[in-house]
């Protein structure tokens, strides 16, 4: 089984965050927020900065990790010390370095979820195999963003770069 890998989102509003959030825990995916690991050990916003809390947090997201979930860490007030912290479990358990999401940045992109080959593939029309043939030859635009080793690209990322090829269906 493969290691689950790390999304941290930092700035923004609360709704933003919520909403991008919400969009990352899509049916299917095995996800989990540190905000439901937070409630699921009944912390009440206050004990969320306590060091026992953390620890528990932590530990409950290393074995999450272990078991090939994506962990979202919600922190728009993430300091360089929180940051050292998680990327020390990503080496710690074999996962990549986390993805992290400027929530600020993303004011430009649609609100749309992010898509992976299959989708592509689903989009295009086109056969099985054939979005990953084109990725291997340099001829699909780089990933917007990788999670969990996956790669993802915004649907209008894939939508401009079909219509510039001539590959819209």
């Amino acid at each position: 089984m493969s290691v689950g890998g790390l999304l941290v989102m930092r700035g923004g509003t609360d709704a933003e965050r919520a909403e991008l959030a919400e969009q990352w825990r899509s049916p299917g995916r095995a996800r989990v927020a540190t905000a439901d690991i937070e409630a699921m050990l009944g912390l009440d916003p206050e004990d969320i900065a306590a060091p026992a809390a953390r620890i528990a947090v932590a530990a409950i997201a290393r074995a999450l990790l272990l078991a090939g979930w994506g962990v979202l860490i919600d922190g728009p007030n993430l300091t360089d010390e929180d940051m050292a912290g998680w990327r020390a479990l990503c080496i710690e358990v074999g996962a990549d370095e986390p993805e992290v999401w400027e929530v600020d940045d993303f004011d430009a992109q649609p609100r749309e979820t992010p898509i992976g080959p299959q989708e592509i593939t689903a989009m295009l029309d086109v056969r099985p195999g054939t979005v990953d043939t084109w990725r291997a030859r340099g001829v699909l635009p780089p990933a917007d963003m990788t999670v969990s080793g996956r790669p993802l690209w915004w649907p209008g990322t894939i939508r401009r770069w079909a219509e510039e090829s001539g590959r819209l269906p």
